[in-house]
């Protein structure tokens, strides 16, 4: 047989030239597994909201447990950074459902704005799963869209490389969002490449805890310690590369 590959794009309905369009690369099989991870998603948060629509690959209907760790909060007295909560989701056979605030299906209150990271998996440990996660924003009367996959859990390996980070560089910054996807906790080295290297290492992250490095010039709470190297410098752009330190991987 032959090959394929593909891409799915979305655009406004009935716009003669669409204002925004959202692209995301085809799941392939090798992106499915038991165990989803999504890195970053929000409910509310600084006017943003997150939908993660789950896929069932198999023929028949499919549990999964959903795991979320609250990496912020704002406007409730509920929910603390920290906090984990679970929720269960049924995907039907060869279909998909969508996780998000306003279907209720997310265990947080709709007066909070929350942001989070999630593990999606399995219960039966049996059935392949692939995750597409769109984050959507209305700013000045536009929208503003922003849209990935989700990550299958068993190719993950110790090191991911980014191959552009901006620190406040040609009015642009960065958000590096990093998940612990294996099974025992672990900190991260985290390597800024520019002029010189700036080498860094993270707090600790339990099993399926997330991250996100931010303005890290300007001192970022997820950093635990700097290696050498110092911080990086605000203005200036990085290749950066993320070695899990323990058994975990990101």
């Amino acid at each position: 047989g032959g090959s394929v590959a593909g891409t799915a794009v979305e655009y406004e309905v009935g716009a003669s030239v669409a204002e925004f369009v959202m692209a995301s690369a085809a799941v392939t099989p090798a992106n499915t597994d038991t165990k989803v991870l999504v890195p970053s998603a929000k409910d509310n948060w600084n006017g943003q909201t997150t939908g993660i629509a789950v896929l069932n690959t198999t023929g028949t209907d499919a549990i999964a447990d959903l795991t979320f760790n609250v990496k912020g909060v704002s406007g409730c007295s509920s929910v603390s950074v920290g906090d984990v909560e679970t929720t269960e989701l049924t995907v039907p056979a060869n279909g998909s459902a969508v996780v998000r605030t306003t279907a209720g299906n997310t265990p947080f209150p709709s007066n909070c704005s929350v942001f989070y990271s999630v593990v999606i998996e399995d219960q039966g440990a049996d059935q392949k799963l692939a995750a597409a996660v769109n984050q959507s924003e209305t700013k000045n009367g536009q929208s503003l869209l922003t849209k990935y996959n989700g990550f299958a859990a068993t190719p993950a390996t110790n090191t991911v490389l980014f191959p552009l980070v901006k620190e406040t560089f040609s009015n642009g910054i960065t958000g590096v969002s990093l998940v612990n996807a294996g099974a025992v906790a672990t900190t991260v080295t985290v390597t800024y490449s520019g002029s010189a290297d700036h080498v860094l290492q993270t707090v600790s992250m339990d099993p399926g805890q997330s991250i996100t490095l931010r303005n890290v010039a300007g001192g970022d709470p997820d950093i635990a310690s700097v290696i050498s190297g110092g911080l990086p410098t605000a203005g200036a752009k990085y290749a950066v590369t993320a070695v899990a330190d323990a058994a975990g991987a990101t």
